[in-house]
């Protein structure tokens, strides 16, 4: 079940918590009252078939 996967969703889901991980630290060194609000927001934006979330990112951006 394990060698179903495949190499790409692995490799995707490595670089979407580097970036959260990222995410989170410039968040807490800039003491935003919520940064959980910057990990999710990294989460909805990288998914790659959801085009209202990204909307809702450059709402949320603007």
């Amino acid at each position: 079940m394990i060698r179903d996967i495949g190499i790409r969703p692995i490799i995707f889901s490595v670089n979407c918590y580097i970036a959260t991980i990222l995410t989170m630290f410039v968040a807490f060194s800039l003491d935003l009252k919520s940064p959980g609000w910057a990990m999710t927001t990294v989460y909805l934006t990288s998914q790659p078939l959801s085009g209202a979330m990204r909307a809702k990112a450059v709402y949320r951006a603007i």
